[in-house]
């Protein structure tokens, strides 16, 4: 197992031994495998464990049970407490989808403030595979179907190559002692389901599925590489500079195939999410102008040709109280003024929380345009308000509604692109919804206003 360990890690490039790592470890099964290999391979390593309160005592005696371990190995240990119900209530997510967020929030800061390269988590090739599934039944492109990667930004999985059981008979024939989780058995839970019924029933089938599977994500993987590739390729041929500015042969894009796909790759690095994709992809055949804003271009099809352009950046000099417009850019958290906004993008599976009430708003956040703008409603604008399938005018809206003219007056509107995606404190737009489809959601919430 150690010898295959280090294989892994030098053949994807994942840490050197000069480097100092970060162990995530809860004192389950595997953590505790990655804390004794890397000990035994003589890596510099340090221990973080969170507490997330979720099992009473069980979690207290985890973490002492994680202390111990770092006494063992005379290395740094790190622990925190973490109110993660109390967070997944005020966010109204999944408590998973909370202490996901806190716990790699956390590592991060010690990370950096603490002067560690990388941080190292126990993942295995079972939860490869249980993670192939969840993003297979979410939907996902073809990268999300490579799963795991073994390396993302700041996170190293050395433990990818091996199997559960292979985990399990490395721990039992060294002896290491273990603390199991006793929410693992829930079958609440998404990923439990899947790795209690679906992938015992699969196994049943063809005992060979894990290592068979392995070799389909590994090949899964192999092809995004082609893939992107192809596109980078391509992307040299066909998107052309000049003057500063972009350009893009509409006749080559057209003879590119599939359209849609192809025009979502080339201009994604100019801001274009999947439904300013599709739109561009509408318009290629038609003659008349179509302007594109994204956060940092603007995108113009004009004939036979579509011209980027970067956005000069505006200049407020202490000028914010004439100012109409508020920007939001893409994973920006929060908002101060003119209403004070939390926003969160949260990663859409059947266990995502999707509050109601007038002070949310829950968007699709694959069909928005950065950056969002937020402005005063003006007479004439419209929107599809949610629930329903015609447009509406903001101001017959009002009136249904029974809106003061005070309330009116200090009403904000939320855009995205030409589109209206929220009524701010009244109703989102039915264009945004989260559906079936929906991979990603941006969860806004009104906290108060302020500059009214």
């Amino acid at each position: 197992m150690l010898k295959r360990m280090c294989e892994y890690i030098g053949a994807n490039g994942l840490v050197n031994k000069s480097d100092r790592v970060l162990l995530a470890v809860s004192g389950g099964i595997d953590s505790v495998a990655l804390a004794e290999l890397f000990h035994r391979a003589g890596f510099h390593f340090g221990i973080a464990h969170c507490n997330f309160g979720l099992r009473g005592r069980e979690s207290d005696e985890d973490e002492r049970f994680v202390e111990a371990l770092a006494k063992k190995y005379h290395v740094p240990c790190f622990t925190k407490n973490f109110f993660t119900t109390k967070d997944a209530k005020e966010r109204r997510v999944s408590v998973q989808m909370a202490a996901r967020d806190l716990r790699y929030g956390w590592f991060e800061e010690i990370r950096s403030g603490e002067g560690y390269d990388v941080v190292a988590t126990g993942h295995h090739l079972d939860d490869q595979i249980e993670t192939f599934f969840i993003n297979l039944m979410r939907g996902t492109g073809i990268a999300g179907l490579h799963g795991i990667l073994p390396k993302n930004g700041n996170i190293i999985r050395p433990l990818l190559f091996a199997s559960r059981d292979e985990i399990g008979e490395f721990v039992r024939k060294n002896q290491l002692a273990y603390r199991e989780d006793s929410s693992n058995n829930s079958k609440k839970y998404l990923r439990n389901r899947i790795r209690l019924e679906l992938i015992p029933l699969l196994r049943d089938m063809n005992p060979e599925f894990i290592p068979i599977m392995a070799d389909n994500i590994t090949r899964i993987r192999e092809a995004v590489e082609i893939y992107r590739q192809k596109i980078e390729e391509t992307r040299k041929k066909v998107v052309k500079k000049r003057e500063g500015r972009f350009i893009l042969s509409v006749d080559d894009l057209r003879e590119l195939k599939p359209e849609l796909t192809w025009v979502y790759e080339l201009l994604s690095p100019f801001g274009f999410n999947e439904s300013m994709a599709a739109d561009m992809t509408s318009v290629l055949r038609h003659p008349e102008k179509k302007e594109f804003i994204t956060e940092g271009w603007n995108a113009v099809k004009d004939r036979k040709e579509i011209i980027l352009t970067r956005r000069a950046r505006r200049e407020h000099e202490g000028h914010e109280a004439e100012q109409q417009e508020y920007t939001i850019t893409r994973g920006q958290r929060t908002l101060s003024k003119p209403v004070k906004l939390r926003m969160d993008e949260i990663l859409c599976t059947p266990e995502t929380a999707i509050p109601a009430g007038r002070d949310y708003a829950s968007l699709d956040l694959g069909k928005l345009a950065f950056p969002l703008v937020l402005r005063r409603w003006k007479p004439g604008d419209a929107f599809i308000p949610f629930g329903m399938t015609r447009k509406k005018k903001i101001s017959d809206f009002f009136i249904n509604s029974k809106v003061s003219a005070e309330d009116k007056k200090n009403a904000w509107i939320l855009w995205s692109g030409s589109k209206v995606a929220w009524v701010v404190g009244y109703r989102p737009d039915n264009r945004f919804r989260v559906t079936s489809r929906t991979r990603t959601v941006l969860q806004l919430r009104l906290a108060g206003t302020t500059g009214m």
